[in-house]
């Protein structure tokens, strides 16, 4: 099979902003979706993967905009800016645990197989706490309950 060709569709400042906010109202729901057509065997993981990178890397092109946009012209973000910076809510894989009723070490394996959005910040982890909570709501709906520990989860069967 030849080698897909690599579009690059690269996206910075307020469009960036914009499209991750709009990425954030649509896309959870399309994931959980095309997550379902993955385990159906309906979809290749690898372009569910694409997808994940791609939101990914947009927010993160949409946070450093506007961390830029809220000191550059006179130290503060106005509302639209403020509004925009508040979607885009990053959290400690401790507080993601808590959420998810697993350990920091299972958080950091569901970044690196990208069933969360996460990244490494030197020695830390951060995740994306949206992400989070569809995860969360995806995994509930398998029969996960959030809030019970793991090792009681898996031997109800939930994990």
């Amino acid at each position: 099979m030849a080698d897909r060709p690599m579009l690059v569709a690269p996206v910075s400042g307020y469009a960036a902003a914009v499209i991750a906010a709009v990425l954030d109202e649509v896309l959870p729901g399309r994931l959980a979706e095309l997550q379902r057509s993955v385990d159906a065997g309906r979809l290749h993981p690898d372009y569910l993967a694409e997808l994940r990178r791609a939101w990914v890397a947009t927010r993160q092109a949409a946070a450093m905009w506007l961390a830029w946009r809220a000191t550059a012209v006179d130290g503060s973000a106005d509302g639209v800016v403020a509004a925009l910076a508040a979607e885009l809510c990053e959290i400690d894989t401790d507080r993601a645990a808590v959420l998810l009723g697993v350990s920091p070490n299972r958080v950091r394996q569901l970044v690196r197989c990208g069933r969360i959005i996460g990244r490494r910040m030197g020695r830390m982890w951060v995740v994306d706490q949206r992400s989070v909570l569809v995860y969360r709501e995806e995994a509930g709906s398998v029969g996960r309950q959030a809030g019970r520990g793991s090792a009681q989860a898996l031997r109800d069967g939930g994990l």
